[in-house]
């Protein structure tokens, strides 16, 4: 039988469902009135905060240091990258520097921009960069081509290129040309030519001829650092720059349809493309959600009155809830955010332990006063207890560092005894109303009364099989894993995630590497030899590394070219050609290319103009007549030669170079390696690529060995990971010790409290064991359904073990009284609500569905088959099963 404190609560519900029947109209009036009221003074103060700043609690290591060096370098709070690439560096350089220029002109929109690598200083003193040799092999190069060189500043167009190429090859038949040189030459215009006959877009990346190929495929990719406007009363802070840029990409052709495409990734930008395929993702799963709840409700309460009473009392308590959050909290995260899930998961297994136990007294020809008072007294009890515990669960993570999860905690805790309440007073009066249900009973055959009997018949191979299940989850446990990497959990299709993960296979995502800082510029060289040591850096980076070194013999070879070409570059240019030059200037190369004499040339060369005889050849007989063969020659004209006036200037500009000292690096430059407070950073690339749990983990380690005091995105990445994973271990340790504590203290009966815990101890553990067997490992996006299992795991043995205690079960046994059927409709429901989402393409949204349904489904299977087979009744009775 029912002890005094189940009994006790029962009769109390009991008498307080008689209050409010006779009340039912005023009851529902004030509720709906009260909870429009209340949300509505509610919704305007329980604003989204999407600072991620407020997740953590601020002891944790990463939280004051990223508030530290948000001080020492502002610049990197969460900017946008933007990757521009190309098919040449020119046209890559090109697209950036419009790019740049267009964004300087909003800085209300942009109020930052770092054109990482470029800008006046570097193209004044980039050849100082290069290595002593690679500049002397360049100087050799220039000064052999320094006739042509002259040439080209006087004619930067089809019309002084082509005659040239005619030139060389006489020159080379002569042995004044190297071969090699020559060769590339006539293969990179053949390139062009070619595809121009063809159709196709092409141009020459005069670029790398003059400065030489050491960086060609570098040069292909430039980055841009955009610092955005922040809105933090918006969820996406960032969105209005997100908008705007992608604006500017259309406006300046550079969405991958053109010469070049522009691409942009980071936190603001992920978040705002996630944002929109959760959204659309979420939109279908919900309405899927809907439909199939109504139907599972529907088929398990055969009426579509209660159903609808059900969903009205969820909706008002969710209000209050929501209400609570605003008077208590007063924001929500983008964590607790997902309360309302959590609420209606566990509020609908309110209603449904009220109303089939209500249904079954009405199937036996009770009144609905009688039957709504009898299905209060029998599980009035449990849901109060349910109330509690479920609510210490979810109170259980507010001491812990993971502040996201614990104000998720507090409202849904408190989301209980809203629960309990509404579905105590609201629920009954709402059923009080109108015409009551007369619902048929319905006989049950004997194949499933024996199937129903199975945990108690067959109590040792069910313990048997649970004892085995343990042991297996036991011995996996140790490989249970989190997966840090929060891009898994996005769109894989979404352009910044593809982006961000070429990044990261490539080295480049400098976002995510760490950084530390030394007093000066001396001790930031000796601690960047330091991290070089390390097995997991591949290199560093430091403000001396902006300082060339062995400049002074540079700067010789320099003087000695600039001497040599300076007079032929400083020709001034002609007038652009016209349509008649430019078609003369191509029948000329022609003619010259086929009655030249090739056996004087090596066959490197040979090979090369042949390539372009063909190509010229293939051109003419594609060339359209009249004024569209004037456009196409134009086309080409741009094609071959549209770069050359600028990298002219570049070369002319590089050759009267000086001295570069950490004083003349530029303003911009300094800001990013000096700190507010002077001391030098240190930049650390990873030797690994960063979108392997272990490379992180290897390399945020093996930097904090030598830096203990080192930042970066992949630091906080890392400490927030394990910041989750001890906040749960916590979490749920407490919460299993104090709602047993609390069962033991309300039921002061050991056994019952056992029953309740062990299925749910048992089922925990073989979920996770089950990540690891079906690969879906713990990350930041499923974990948030785990207080959701804990809460549901508990309310079930509660109800279970609270039937048991209560005495008088059918002959089937537990399985077969209304408490399992509504436990059973309980865990379908939720399945039916969060199942679809298993079905999402979004990886994040899917792995929470998948986690959802199979905790839930070893849950029911837990307490529906190992509790029964555990249990001893405290009363054997049998009663006939159609009494329950």
């Amino acid at each position: 039988m029912l002890g005094t404190l189940d009994d006790a609560l029962g009769r109390a519900c009991a008498r307080w469902i008689d209050w409010v029947q006779p009340r039912a109209g005023w009851v529902v009036a004030a509720f709906l009135a009260g909870s429009l009221a209340l949300l509505a003074a509610a919704a305007p103060r329980l604003a989204v905060d999407s600072n991620e700043d407020i997740l953590f609690s601020e002891e944790l290591p990463f939280v004051p240091r990223r508030a530290h060096w948000r001080t020492l370098f502002p610049q990197f709070q969460d900017p946008i990258l933007v990757v521009v690439d190309a098919e040449t560096p020119d046209r890559a350089q090109s697209a950036t520097d419009r790019l740049v220029a267009h964004l300087a002109e909003d800085p209300e929109r942009f109020p930052r921009i770092d054109h990482v690598g470029g800008g006046s200083f570097f193209e004044a003193h980039g050849l100082l960069y290069l290595e002593r040799a690679e500049l002397e092999d360049l100087s050799d190069r220039l000064a052999a081509a320094q006739p042509f060189l002259g040439s080209l500043s006087r004619d930067p167009s089809l019309r002084g290129l082509l005659p040239l190429l005619g030139d060389a090859l006489e020159f080379a038949q002569e042995g004044e040309l190297r071969a090699v040189d020559l060769a590339d030459a006539l293969d990179r215009v053949a390139e062009v030519v070619e595809a121009h006959a063809m159709g196709r877009d092409a141009s020459l990346a005069w670029s790398s001829w003059i400065r030489g190929d050491a960086d060609y495929a570098g040069g292909l990719r430039q980055f841009v650092l955009v610092q955005p406007a922040y809105d933090f009363e918006q969820v996406n802070p960032a969105e209005a720059t997100v908008h705007a840029l992608r604006d500017v990409f259309r406006e300046l052709e550079l969405q991958g349809d053109g010469s070049a495409r522009a691409r942009m990734t980071g936190v603001y930008v992920l978040a705002e493309e996630e944002s929109r395929h959760v959204t659309s993702q979420s939109t279908w799963a919900g309405l899927a959600s809907f439909l199939l709840v109504g139907m599972v409700l529907g088929f398990g309460l055969r009426s579509w009155r209660i159903v609808g009473s059900a969903l009205v009392t969820l909706a008002v308590g969710l209000a209050l809830t929501a209400a609570i959050a605003a008077g208590t909290i007063g924001r929500l995260n983008l964590i607790s955010v997902a309360f309302a899930v959590l609420f209606i998961g566990l509020s609908i297994d309110f209603a449904i332990h009220l109303c089939v136990p209500y249904l079954d007294e009405l199937a036996r020809g009770e009144s609905r006063a009688r039957a709504l008072r009898s299905a209060a007294r029998g599980v009035g009890g449990s849901l109060a207890i349910c109330a509690v515990t479920t609510a210490i669960g979810f109170f259980a993570f507010a001491p812990t560092d993971y502040r996201g999860v614990a104000e998720l905690g507090m409202i849904a805790g408190s989301g209980m005894f809203v629960s309990l309440f509404t579905n105590l007073t609201l629920l009954p009066a709402l059923l009080s109303l109108g015409r009551a249900d007369r619902p048929a009973a319905r006989a049950r055959s004997a194949r499933v009364s024996a199937l129903l009997s199975v945990p108690t018949r067959h109590r040792l191979g069910v313990l048997s099989v649970a004892a085995i299940l343990m042991a297996l989850a036991l011995f996996t446990l140790p490989r249970v894993t989190f997966d840090l990497n929060p891009l898994r959990m996005r769109d894989p299709g979404a352009e910044s995630v593809v982006l961000f993960d070429e990044l990261l296979e490539r080295g480049e995502a400098v976002v995510w590497n760490l950084s530390a800082t030394a007093p000066d510029r001396a001790a930031a060289e000796r601690l960047a030899a330091d991290l070089e040591a390390l097995p997991e850096v591949d290199r560093s980076l430091t403000l001396s590394d902006f300082v060339p070194d062995d400049q002074a013999a540079k700067l010789a070879v320099l003087d000695d070219l600039g001497f040599l070409l300076g007079p032929g570059l400083a020709n001034p240019a002609l007038p652009a050609p016209d349509a008649r030059e430019r078609e003369a200037a191509v029948d000329d190369l022609t003619a010259r290319l086929g009655r030249l004499e090739r056996s004087s040339l090596a066959p490197e060369v040979v090979a090369a103009t042949e390539r372009l005889d063909t190509a010229l050849r293939a051109l003419e007989e594609a060339m359209p007549a009249g004024e569209a063969g004037a456009r196409a020659l134009a086309a080409l004209d741009r094609s071959l030669t549209g770069t050359l006036p600028t990298q002219l200037d570049m070369l002319r500009t590089a050759l009267t170079a000086g001295v570069v000292t950490p004083e003349d690096l530029p303003d911009e430059l300094l800001a990013s390696w000096v700190a507010t407070d002077g001391s030098v950073r240190v930049e650390v690339f990873p030797a690994e690529d960063l979108n392997d749990n272990e490379a992180l983990a290897d390399y945020v380690n093996g930097v904090l060995s030598v830096a203990p005091e080192a930042y970066g995105e992949g630091f906080t990445i890392y400490l927030a990971g394990k910041a989750v994973e001890t906040s749960l271990l916590e979490a749920l340790s407490l919460a299993g010790l104090l709602i047993g504590g609390v069962l033991l203290i309300l039921w002061r009966h050991v056994p019952s409290a056992l029953l309740v815990m062990l299925p749910i101890a048992l089922a925990a553990l073989v979920t996770a064991a089950s990540t690891v067997w079906i690969g879906l490992p713990l990350n930041f996006a499923n974990v948030i359904v785990i207080p959701l299992l804990l809460g549901m795991g508990v309310d079930t043995g509660i109800h279970l073990v609270h039937r048991i205690r209560a005495g008088g079960l059918p002959r089937e046994g537990l399985l077969g009284t209304s408490t399992a059927r509504a436990v059973l409709l309980s865990a379908l429901t939720t399945l039916a609500s969060f199942g679809s989402l298993s079905l999402s393409t979004h990886p994040g949204l899917a792995s929470l569905g998948r986690l959802l349904a199979l905790g839930l489904a070893l849950i029911l299977l837990s307490n529906l088959g190992l509790l029964p087979a555990l249990a001893r009744p405290a009363d054997d009775r049998v009663e006939p099963a159609s009494r329950d």
